[in-house]
Protein backbone atom coordinates (compact mmCIF):
# COMPACT_ATOMS: atom_id res chain seq x y z
CA UNK A 1 0.00 0.00 0.00
CA UNK A 2 3.10 2.31 0.62
CA UNK A 3 4.71 2.04 -2.63
CA UNK A 4 1.26 3.00 -4.05
CA UNK A 5 1.10 6.19 -2.21
CA UNK A 6 4.80 6.38 -3.14
CA UNK A 7 4.36 6.32 -6.86
CA UNK A 8 1.57 8.61 -6.48
CA UNK A 9 3.26 11.31 -4.55
CA UNK A 10 5.93 10.96 -7.55
CA UNK A 11 3.16 11.52 -9.95
CA UNK A 12 1.35 14.50 -8.18
CA UNK A 13 4.57 16.53 -7.59
CA UNK A 14 5.39 15.57 -10.59
CA UNK A 15 2.43 16.93 -12.54
CA UNK A 16 3.16 19.97 -10.17
CA UNK A 17 6.50 20.22 -12.41
CA UNK A 18 4.89 19.50 -16.09
CA UNK A 19 2.12 23.07 -15.36
CA UNK A 20 4.51 25.63 -15.50
CA UNK A 21 6.80 23.65 -18.26
CA UNK A 22 3.88 23.94 -20.61
CA UNK A 23 4.91 27.96 -20.10
CA UNK A 24 8.28 26.98 -22.77
CA UNK A 25 5.57 26.40 -25.91
CA UNK A 26 2.88 29.43 -23.94
CA UNK A 27 5.60 32.40 -23.43
CA UNK A 28 2.09 34.22 -23.46
CA UNK A 29 1.26 33.53 -20.56
CA UNK A 30 4.19 33.75 -18.32
CA UNK A 31 3.44 37.02 -16.95
CA UNK A 32 -0.16 35.74 -15.80
CA UNK A 33 1.85 32.88 -14.15
CA UNK A 34 4.45 34.77 -12.63
CA UNK A 35 2.74 38.09 -11.78
CA UNK A 36 5.86 39.61 -13.75
CA UNK A 37 6.15 41.44 -16.99
CA UNK A 38 8.75 40.20 -19.81
CA UNK A 39 11.12 42.84 -19.74
CA UNK A 40 12.36 41.56 -24.08
CA UNK A 41 13.26 38.56 -25.45
CA UNK A 42 16.14 37.41 -23.83
CA UNK A 43 13.92 37.77 -20.78
CA UNK A 44 11.27 35.65 -22.37
CA UNK A 45 14.13 33.40 -23.34
CA UNK A 46 15.72 32.83 -20.12
CA UNK A 47 11.89 31.97 -18.51
CA UNK A 48 11.19 29.58 -21.28
CA UNK A 49 14.78 27.57 -21.15
CA UNK A 50 13.20 27.25 -16.99
CA UNK A 51 10.18 25.96 -18.02
CA UNK A 52 11.88 23.40 -20.40
CA UNK A 53 13.88 22.19 -17.13
CA UNK A 54 10.93 22.03 -15.35
CA UNK A 55 9.60 19.28 -18.23
CA UNK A 56 12.91 17.33 -17.75
CA UNK A 57 12.39 17.59 -13.82
CA UNK A 58 8.56 16.58 -14.63
CA UNK A 59 9.61 13.57 -16.68
CA UNK A 60 11.86 12.04 -14.37
CA UNK A 61 9.49 12.31 -11.58
CA UNK A 62 6.85 10.20 -13.40
CA UNK A 63 9.08 7.87 -15.04
CA UNK A 64 10.66 7.16 -11.39
CA UNK A 65 7.18 6.48 -10.44
CA UNK A 66 6.78 3.11 -13.30
CA UNK A 67 9.82 1.39 -12.70
CA UNK A 68 11.31 0.84 -9.38
CA UNK A 69 14.58 2.60 -10.94
CA UNK A 70 15.74 6.18 -9.99
CA UNK A 71 13.06 6.86 -7.75
CA UNK A 72 15.87 8.25 -5.09
CA UNK A 73 17.62 10.08 -7.67
CA UNK A 74 14.05 11.37 -8.76
CA UNK A 75 13.12 12.46 -5.14
CA UNK A 76 16.32 14.44 -4.64
CA UNK A 77 16.17 15.96 -7.75
CA UNK A 78 12.17 17.05 -7.27
CA UNK A 79 13.26 18.28 -4.17
CA UNK A 80 16.07 20.27 -5.00
CA UNK A 81 13.95 21.85 -7.54
CA UNK A 82 11.06 22.56 -4.98
CA UNK A 83 13.61 23.50 -1.80
CA UNK A 84 15.44 26.03 -4.24
CA UNK A 85 12.77 28.18 -5.16
CA UNK A 86 11.44 28.38 -1.71
CA UNK A 87 14.79 28.92 0.14
CA UNK A 88 15.98 31.64 -3.17
CA UNK A 89 12.28 33.82 -2.64
CA UNK A 90 13.84 33.93 0.74
CA UNK A 91 16.57 36.23 -0.68
CA UNK A 92 14.22 38.86 -2.74
CA UNK A 93 14.91 42.47 -1.68
CA UNK A 94 11.14 44.08 -1.79
CA UNK A 95 8.00 42.09 -1.15
CA UNK A 96 7.56 38.65 -2.92
CA UNK A 97 4.69 38.88 -6.15
CA UNK A 98 1.58 37.50 -4.84
CA UNK A 99 1.50 34.82 -7.76
CA UNK A 100 5.22 34.25 -6.28
CA UNK A 101 4.23 33.77 -2.81
CA UNK A 102 1.46 30.66 -4.42
CA UNK A 103 4.26 29.34 -6.17
CA UNK A 104 6.05 29.05 -3.20
CA UNK A 105 3.37 27.39 -1.09
CA UNK A 106 2.50 25.08 -3.80
CA UNK A 107 6.05 23.89 -3.98
CA UNK A 108 6.08 23.85 0.10
CA UNK A 109 3.22 21.63 -0.20
CA UNK A 110 4.96 19.39 -3.10
CA UNK A 111 7.87 18.86 -0.58
CA UNK A 112 5.65 18.04 1.95
CA UNK A 113 3.78 15.37 -0.61
CA UNK A 114 7.10 13.98 -2.04
CA UNK A 115 8.68 13.64 1.38
CA UNK A 116 5.66 12.07 2.98
CA UNK A 117 5.29 9.63 -0.03
CA UNK A 118 9.30 8.26 0.39
CA UNK A 119 9.70 8.20 3.80
CA UNK A 120 6.04 6.30 4.13
CA UNK A 121 7.26 3.06 2.25
CA UNK A 122 9.84 2.83 4.96
CA UNK A 123 9.26 0.61 8.13
CA UNK A 124 10.74 2.91 11.18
Amino acid sequence: MMTYLFRGSLVVVGVLHLLPATLAFLPQNIPTAYGIDLLDANHALLLRHRAVLFGIVAGLLLFAAIPRTYETLAVVIGLLSMGSFIGLSFWVEGDLHPALQQVRRVDGLGMVVLLLGWLGQYKF
